[in-house]
């Protein structure tokens, strides 16, 4: 079976400073920064919104009564004040 994920980096520095600036990385916990990257990570790797949360939501995406993917991801990037045309 094929994995739909970029690969999340070790290291999200260099994957976040330019979209968040240096104190938006600085005030997010270590942990966040790793989430946050794989989120990015994933987008960037995706031709759309809709593809990105195909990719993120593989599992819960079944258990909705809506699978509105692009939402969920403008959800999650807006958290912190990004947008998917950011990321691109």
């Amino acid at each position: 079976m094929a994995n739909n994920t970029a690969p999340t980096p070790t290291t999200p520095q260099p994957l976040l400073e330019p979209l968040l600036g240096s104190a938006g990385l600085n005030a997010l916990d270590y942990y966040e920064q790793m989430n946050l990257a794989g989120i990015v990570s994933v987008c960037k790797a995706s031709s759309s919104m809709a593809e990105a949360g195909r990719k993120l939501f593989d599992k819960s995406r079944n258990l909705k009564k809506s699978n509105n993917d692009s939402h969920r991801v403008k959800q999650l990037l807006s958290k912190y004040g990004l947008e998917f045309s950011d990321i691109q």
